[in-house]
C-alpha cells in the first residue's frame, strides 16, 4: 500500500511540474526539474538493507566505543556532550580491555557521572561481562562489576549481516500487532554483535521497534529465537 501510494505522489508531482515548467515536459530544463522532483520522492522509500544501524555510535581513544544511547534521545545540557567525551577519554587511558559504553547516568548526590559498559572483543560485545564507574572513587573510571574479562573471541567467518535484515523485517512484519509504533514508523531498529557467555557462542541480536527481539546464530545465519512484545505492561 505505501509503495503505490509513493507511485500516485510520484505521478502527481510530475503532472505538476510538467504543467508550469518553462517550455513544458519535453524541454531540457523541465525534463531536469522532473527528474529532480521524482528522485526525491522516490528517496523516501526506505530500503530494507537501510531500516536497521549497527548500535555503535563512535569511539573514543583506543578501547572505548559506545552506543547511541549514549547521546540520541537525551536532553543534554549545554556542554554536557564534551564532558562525557572527556570523562570517556581519561578513562580510556586507564583500560586494559575494549568495553562498549551502553549508557550513563548523572549522581544526584554529587553530580557525578556513571557509566555502564560490556567488555568488547574483536567487534563482539559481551553479554555478561560488565563495567561501571565506582562512584567511591573521585577520578574518572570505569572498572569491572560482573564476570571474567576474556582474552579472545574468534569474529572472522561471522555472516554478513545484511542478509539477514530481509528475514527480521519479514518476521516483524508477521507480527505487526505486537511491534511497539509499528503503525506510525514501520519496522526499523538496531543490531549488535553479541558473545552469548552462558551459551558460548557468537549471536547477532537485532533490536526491533525499542522493544522486541530477533537473535541469530552469527557463524550459521540460522535464527534463535524471536521475540516480539508492543511494550505494554498490563497490572
Amino acid at each position: 500500500m505505501r509503495k503505490k501510494t509513493l507511485s500516485m505522489i510520484s505521478i502527481a508531482a510530475v503532472t505538476f511540474i510538467c504543467a508550469f515548467a518553462i517550455g513544458g515536459c519535453g524541454s531540457g530544463t523541465g525534463g531536469n526539474i522532473i527528474d529532480s522532483a521524482v528522485e526525491k520522492v522516490e528517496k523516501t522509500v526506505i530500503p530494507e538493507n537501510e531500516r536497521f544501524r549497527e548500535d555503535i555510535a563512535g569511539s573514543v581513544g583506543d578501547h572505548i566505543i559506545y552506543s547511541y544511547n549514549l547521546f540520541e534521545g537525551r536532553k543534554l545540557e549545554k556542554g554536557e556532550k564534551e564532558e562525557i567525551i572527556a570523562y570517556l577519554e581519561k578513562v580510556d587511558k586507564k583500560l586494559t580491555e575494549d568495553i562498549y559504553v551502553t549508557g550513563w547516568i548523572r549522581m544526584s548526590h554529587d553530580n557525578s557521572l556513571k557509566f555502564s559498559a560490556r567488555q568488547c572483543v574483536n567487534g563482539a560485545v559481551t553479554t555478561d561481562i560488565w563495567y561501571s564507574t565506582d562512584y567511591d572513587d573521585p577520578d574518572p573510571n570505569i572498572v569491572i562489576v560482573d564476570g571474567v574479562p576474556l582474552a579472545d573471541i574468534d569474529t572472522s567467518a561471522v555472516v554478513d549481516v545484511k542478509d539477514l535484515i530481509p528475514v527480521v523485517v519479514e518476521k516483524a512484519n508477521a507480527n505487526k500487532t505486537n511491534l511497539n509504533d509499528h503503525d506510525q514508523k514501520g519496522v526499523y531498529g538496531s543490531y549488535l554483535l553479541s558473545y552469548d557467555n552462558r551459551k558460548d557462542m557468537l549471536v547477532y541480536d537485532f533490536t526491533v521497534n525499542e522493544t522486541s527481539h530477533v537473535y541469530f546464530d552469527a557463524l550459521s545465519g540460522s535464527l534463535i529465537e524471536e521475540k516480539f512484545w508492543d511494550g505494554t505492561i498490563e497490572d
